[in-house]
């Protein structure tokens, strides 16, 4: 007679089983976090990374068209602030060398306030992201001057401006608490497998453990039970 095994999820006895197998899952934690170390220090960027913006801006004021004429040449000339022209003239104002127009290209990111959008004004958000806060400010102020210039040179109304000027940078890719999350989940995982399988062992052995087992869920018939008898002597207590 062929009986089917019954697939039993006993939550305390899995329970019990990884508390007894605790050395094999603290041996599979540490190992999780060695893995969780190894890709902290070859795979994730050990450099924070920041970020400053500047605003421009074209509002409405005095003549009506010319007011129009400014916002509409905004608008149609944002995407010239991620060029290397706008690059290349940042360069110049920066003044020192340091930054070439290549690397401002790359560090350069429009952002458009959908907020301040209406009929008679906008604003954009220059932003610079790099791994120096001060190279970051610098670079942001040079490119919304140099975006300025760039679109007032062909439009006849200088009505785009600088709006707000950077002044600090914000720490936007924190290298230390990548790490950090890198490692624990390294361990967690490690700890968690471990569980798993341990977990996956009991509910699918086939090792008799209780009278249900023993009975395969009431298809066969218990006659007796023989019980464990210790042979050993009891320590006699001392008086």
């Amino acid at each position: 007679m062929i009986f089917d095994k019954i697939v039993e999820i006993d939550i305390v006895r899995c329970l019990k089983a990884i508390w007894k197998r605790k050395e094999r899952v603290m041996i599979a934690g540490l190992v999780g976090l060695v893995l969780g170390v190894l890709l902290a220090v070859f795979y994730v960027d050990t450099v924070d990374e920041y970020k400053a913006t500047a605003s421009v801006y074209s509002i409405s004021y005095g003549s009506y068209d010319a007011s129009a004429e400014g916002l509409q040449t905004l608008r149609a000339y944002e995407d010239v602030v991620k060029s290397l022209r706008v690059a290349e003239r940042a360069a110049l104002l920066l003044g020192d060398g340091s930054v070439d127009k290549f690397a401002i290209y790359d560090m350069i990111e429009l952002e458009e306030d959908s907020d301040s959008q209406s009929a008679n004004s906008s604003i954009l958000n220059i932003s610079a992201k790099t791994t120096n806060p001060d190279t970051a400010v610098a670079v942001a102020n040079a490119v919304a001057h140099a975006f300025v210039l760039e679109i007032n040179s062909v439009s006849p109304n200088e009505s785009v401006q600088v709006l707000d000027e950077a002044y600090s940078a914000d720490c936007v890719y924190n290298a230390i608490k990548k790490q950090v999350i890198f490692c624990a989940l390294g361990l967690i995982g490690g700890l968690a497998v471990a569980c798993v399988v341990i977990a996956c062992v009991v509910i699918f052995s086939d090792k008799v453990s209780t009278v249900q087992d023993a009975s395969l869920y009431g298809e066969l018939e218990i006659i007796g039970a023989i019980p464990v008898i210790s042979l050993e002597e009891p320590k006699k207590s001392k008086e």
